[in-house]
């Protein structure tokens, strides 16, 4: 083997020797080692603005949050007696328009057995009202229960109505039916 490389090397000697480098082949092989060089420098500013605006953002988030969580616990009223107050005028707001509109359902003189299921559903609603007006002086989140008694008033006001709007429609039916048969008795 070391005879076939000395041979070799004998019949190229000319070609391989050379006075002076390709320079061509020596700035190309510098150029593109200068671009990577480049590039990764590059990459690497990048990436640490990067990672600097997720810190940025990251405090951010974490001192907004602790901020609505400080400003949480001082919008939450101390003793009931502050939060009674607004509860209590909201609450009486909504009882008398539940007032009303149960006053205008008994005057229709509804069928009790066509809203049965909305009576059912009104009284399960009022039973989960009473509940949590019970858990009003001893919870801690005073807020958050108001408004789900809020939302309990809401629901019975929109079942009321949706009582009342049944009742019209079944008026409505009977007066369509009434009007048929009067008008099949009159072409007779």
């Amino acid at each position: 083997m070391k005879d076939n490389f000395s041979e070799y090397m004998n019949k190229q000697r000319e070609a391989l020797d050379a006075d002076l480098p390709n320079e061509g082949m020596i700035w190309d092989g510098i150029e593109s080692d200068m671009l990577v060089h480049r590039y990764q420098k590059r990459m690497r500013l990048w990436q640490a603005a990067a990672i600097v605006a997720l810190l940025i953002s990251a405090s951010y988030i974490g001192w907004d949050w602790n901020k609505d969580a400080q400003l949480a616990k001082q919008s939450t009223p101390a003793s009931s007696e502050i939060a009674q107050g607004p509860i209590a005028t909201v609450e009486s707001s909504y009882q008398a328009q539940l007032a009303t509109l149960q006053e205008e359902l008994e005057a229709r003189q509804a069928d009790p057995v066509q809203l049965a299921s909305y009576y059912e559903e009104l009284k399960t609603i009022e039973e989960t009202a009473q509940d949590f007006s019970k858990d009003l002086p001893i919870t801690s989140n005073k807020q958050q229960l108001a408004m789900i008694l809020v939302d309990t008033y809401e629901k019975k006001i929109r079942l009321l109505e949706k009582m009342l709007l049944e009742i019209d429609r079944e008026e409505r039916r009977r007066g369509q039916e009434s009007r048929r048969t009067n008008d099949r008795t009159t072409t007779l």
